[in-house]
């Protein structure tokens, strides 16, 4: 893709140009001018022709040195017509003696002005004007009588009646009519150069024909001697433009129906991110319900922890006690066991002390009254022993099974309590992760809040930009008609010049001269 210019740099180029070309031309007729005076006096009168061979190449050089360098542009017609002027001046004061005609002065001033005409800056015009004029008034100064004379031996009755200052009033006419065109000539061209960047910086606006009008920009400003030729070259590209912004129209309203749809995609998301939101926000009231919910059930799993200690306390203080009633049982078996030996013994010896007692006769009744006493209460002893003994074996059995159960109890206390201690490690975790997801929640609704608000301003950009969309297609559609115009208009040039080349071949053909010659 070629590089976009901007208007200044696109007006110095064409000026450039322009400038480039108006030396070439006062180049050239300097030239013709010069080498053809020093021939027509070398021929008819066999003198002068050194002197204006002189200013030529004097003229010349100057002129070649600058349109060469290509520097000082601007400057170069001002160089020009100072040095004209300066080689006029120093001929002037050598006219004196060499008795060159005045009115060849003249000839000059008039040449001078018209090479400076071709470069059509009204600056330079009024400088060449002023210096003319103040030439003039020398030559008048220098050469009163060679004008009289000369104005004598013409013998022609308007110049006889014509006087310097009519001349001078004539003269000064003339330059303002001829400057006034050149203003009237410049602003032409100025609005022309203006209106041409305008719909330059118009074009560069759609990529899609930049290449297309700047290959038309270079074929314009490559223009060839052949007129013809550049004008069907415009023809055809002023058809190609006229399709490129047809193509133009159509890309921009489908892409208008492509902004509409994005702009519908893009409310419907906006929809469903505002729905998103609201689900958001009842999502986040339901977790700071659970949030309290998760707070209360740590704290009753807490107190059920403690609880569980209470009981676990109790139950080991039970164990102890029910630990001491065994040991303090089986104490009284062991003491009841030795009263029931005791009373076995004495049973015994009861039964001994009767079969004595029975030997010793009348002597020992007493003893035998006693022994029975003793042999009785022993077996009361030893039957009392035996009831107790069994009494005791069942509150050992009980005890033993009510300790069991305890141990039972205090195992199934350990496993509630590290059940316990568990759940609420669990609860914990949860409560810290229930943390963790409330924190992202908080910073996922700002997101969220954010996102709908880029949606909100995305969606309002889409419509500004479907606006300014619709607004283009109606300046396109302008400017589309402006080129269809346009197209017709250069349509009728191009058919002006198959007409005027129709033209030119029959005017060939009857004056029997070959394309060629």
């Amino acid at each position: 893709m070629l590089k976009r210019k901007s208007i200044k740099s696109v007006r110095r180029d064409g000026m450039d140009k322009e400038l480039d070309k108006k030396h070439s031309v006062a180049l050239v007729y300097c030239g013709f001018y010069y080498i053809g005076l020093s021939l027509y006096c070398w021929l008819t009168v066999g003198d002068g022709y050194v002197s204006y061979f002189g200013k030529g190449w004097v003229v010349l050089s100057v002129l070649l040195i600058l349109h060469v360098m290509k520097k000082g542009r601007s400057i170069t017609p001002y160089i020009l017509m100072l040095s004209m002027f300066l080689i006029e001046f120093i001929d002037l004061k050598n006219s004196l003696q060499t008795g060159t005609p005045p009115l060849t002065y003249l000839v000059d001033v008039f040449y001078i002005i018209a090479i400076i005409l071709i470069y059509n800056e009204r600056k330079l015009f009024i400088s060449t004007a002023i210096l003319s004029f103040v030439f003039l008034q020398f030559v008048q100064y220098y050469h009163t009588d060679g004008l009289q004379a000369y104005i004598h031996v013409m013998s022609d009755p308007l110049l006889m009646k014509m006087n310097w200052g009519n001349n001078s009033i004539i003269f000064i006419i003339a330059l303002s009519s001829i400057f006034m065109q050149i203003h009237i000539s410049n602003q032409l061209k100025k609005e022309t150069i203006e209106k041409n960047a305008e719909i330059d910086m118009g074009r560069q606006m759609i990529e899609q024909i930049i290449v297309r009008i700047q290959e038309g920009i270079v074929r314009l400003s490559n223009f060839s001697s052949n007129l013809s030729e550049n004008v069907m070259a415009t023809g055809r590209i002023g058809k190609e433009i006229t399709k490129s912004f047809s193509e133009v129209t159509s890309s921009f309203v489908s892409q208008v129906g492509s902004v509409r749809e994005v702009e519908t995609s893009t409310k419907e998301v906006n929809s469903s991110v505002s729905f998103l939101v609201e689900t958001f926000h009842i999502i986040d009231e339901a977790a700071s319900h659970r949030q309290v919910a998760l707070t209360n059930g740590y704290k009753q799993i807490s107190l059920l922890n403690s609880e569980m200690d209470r009981v676990s306390t109790m139950i080991v203080t039970n164990l102890e006690i029910m630990k001491k009633l065994t040991y303090q049982n089986n104490k009284i078996e062991h003491i009841l066991k030795a009263i029931t030996k005791i009373a076995g013994q004495t049973n015994l010896l009861a039964i001994n002390a009767a079969i004595e007692s029975a030997r010793a006769g009348e002597h020992g009744k007493g003893f035998a009254v006693v022994a029975k006493e003793v042999r009785e209460l022993a077996e009361l002893s030893q039957k009392s022993a035996g009831e107790i003994s069994a009494i005791l074996s069942e509150i050992q059995q009980q005890t033993e099974q009510v300790t069991k159960h305890i141990e039972f109890g205090q195992e199934a206390v350990y496993s509630s309590r590290d059940v316990a201690k568990r759940t609420e490690e669990v609860f914990k975790g949860i409560m810290e992760g229930d943390d963790e997801i409330s924190r992202r929640s908080v910073m996922l609704g700002l997101q969220m809040n954010e996102l709908q608000h880029s949606y909100e301003i995305i969606v309002n950009e889409i419509g500004t930009i479907t606006i300014l969309t619709e607004q283009s297609i109606g300046v396109v559609g302008e400017v589309l008609s402006g080129v269809d115009e346009q197209q017709q208009r250069i349509s009728m040039i191009v058919d002006s010049f198959i007409e005027l080349e129709k033209l030119i071949n029959d005017l060939r053909h009857i004056a029997g001269v070959s394309k060629g010659s």
